[in-house]
């Protein structure tokens, strides 16, 4: 079906496009992945996840950049920082640290990348 048969259908169904009228198109923000070295930290607003991505249903994290707002930084998120994530609400600023590599304690499988997570509502400010 081409963009024309799309418009034509969307048309026939909702009606013509001067109903339509206010409607903004809005860009397609993709988000750029952190790819950090041990001892870096992210700090922003965690807007939401993206579960299910790919063969293997990875978690993407997705934080709105306190650096740069309004650009959204992708975290590929592995079971312990997930863990971390348990408690962390949309709309909460965090703190992310990359630990780097560590060996499990308990002689478990290979090394796994860690984390330290801190995050904290973002206080209200007074309107006037």
């Amino acid at each position: 079906m081409t963009d024309d048969q799309m418009i034509q259908d969307v048309e026939e169904i909702f009606g013509a496009t001067e109903d339509m009228e206010g409607w903004e198109d809005m860009e397609d923000t993709q988000s750029e992945a952190w790819k950090p070295n041990k001892g870096e930290v992210l700090e922003g607003l965690y807007t939401g996840k993206k579960e299910g991505i790919g063969d293997y249903g990875s978690t993407l994290l997705l934080i709105e950049s306190k650096k740069q707002p309004g650009t959204i930084i992708g975290v590929w998120a592995n079971k312990v920082l997930l863990s971390k994530f348990v408690q962390v609400q949309t709309g909460m600023e965090v703190r992310i640290t990359y630990l780097g590599m560590k060996k499990p304690e308990k002689g478990g499988m290979g090394e796994y990348h860690d984390w330290k997570v801190q995050a904290r509502l973002i206080p209200m400010q007074e309107v006037e």
